[in-house]
């Protein structure tokens, strides 16, 4: 598939008010399609709110028309439809939070959601020095395929607990 005018926009605003820090974002990101009357778009809305030592956030991220990417992987999917939030408190070199995310995947010529995602992850961190960070997590996800075919319900479930090192340099 051959793409053309892809065109990108993005804006964001950042301001406090009182002792309250905001920052909202946008974006839109949208292509002509070469030989095909569907064209590929996604829009992707942000929040975040800071105060004292809380941050706030949130993202509702959709995509349309993803079966005309190349691949394999949204070959028939018409679109997918995601929402983050997170809380997360910082002290000093260290934090922990609570993020969710929940996403809705429908395909083309199905009614209803094909791919249903929900996860939730606890976790930390702590700055070791700098560049080096030390983080863990708990994380618990399901997916669940409603219509994935005969009328039967296909889900799955994990929970994984995580240790991390980050090093940035």
């Amino acid at each position: 598939m051959l793409f053309e005018d892809i065109i990108e926009l993005a804006m964001r605003i950042t301001g406090t008010y009182r002792s309250l820090g905001y920052r909202l974002s946008y974006s839109d990101v949208s292509s002509d399609t070469l030989n095909s009357a569907i064209d590929p778009q996604s829009t992707s809305t942000g929040l975040q709110l800071y105060w004292s030592d809380w941050i706030f956030g949130a993202n509702l991220s959709k995509y349309d028309n993803l079966g005309e990417l190349p691949g394999e992987q949204y070959l028939n999917s018409e679109s997918v439809e995601t929402l983050n939030y997170a809380l997360k408190y910082k002290r000093g070199d260290s934090y922990w939070g609570l993020g969710f995310t929940e996403s809705e995947e429908s395909e083309t010529n199905v009614a209803g959601n094909v791919t249903e995602y929900e996860e939730i992850m606890i976790g930390g961190g702590r700055k070791i020095a700098a560049g080096v960070e030390f983080g863990y997590y708990y994380q618990i996800t399901e997916v669940d395929r409603p219509l994935a075919g005969d009328g039967e319900e296909t889900s799955a479930e994990t929970a994984s607990l995580s240790l991390t090192l980050a090093l940035a340099f």
